[in-house]
């Protein structure tokens, strides 16, 4: 069974893999279940097919990230999954500069997902956060 971590952030993810900067927890069982519902409710989740939705739920793990955390660094290696806020908020920030805060069910890290480079800004967990990352 997987760990139930205090309200916070909390991000899914594909690999299973510590950075010693948060806890990670495979997805499984009936909490697959609870994941697949919540991506159903969200952008761009909410335009796929059941069995699409429910195949990257059981991909997912979810993240915890405490208060003032960073979940990733501005120029990090290319990232290879996309995070879906799950609760909790993320900020956005590139050159020490705030660009965005993240509530429940948005995404982030598609850009360098998607074109293969280095992250282009640090996405910080503002207050206890987790999030998904996933496929």
């Amino acid at each position: 069974m997987s760990p139930r971590f205090p309200a916070s952030t909390r991000i899914w993810a594909r690999r299973r893999r510590d950075h010693g900067r948060h806890e990670v927890a495979a997805v499984a069982g009936d909490q697959a279940a609870e994941v697949a519902g919540f991506l159903r409710a969200h952008l761009p989740f909410d335009a796929l097919a059941p069995a699409d939705v429910e195949r990257v739920a059981s991909a997912a793990e979810l993240e915890h990230h405490p208060a003032g955390s960073l979940i990733f660094g501005q120029g990090d290696e290319p990232l290879h999954h996309l995070r879906v806020v799950r609760s909790g908020t993320v900020e956005i920030v590139a050159d020490g500069r705030v660009l965005d805060v993240l509530t429940e069910g948005e995404i982030f890290g598609h850009a360098s997902m998607l074109s293969g480079l280095p992250t282009g800004f640090e996405a910080r967990a503002i207050g206890p956060t987790d999030d998904a990352e996933g496929a």
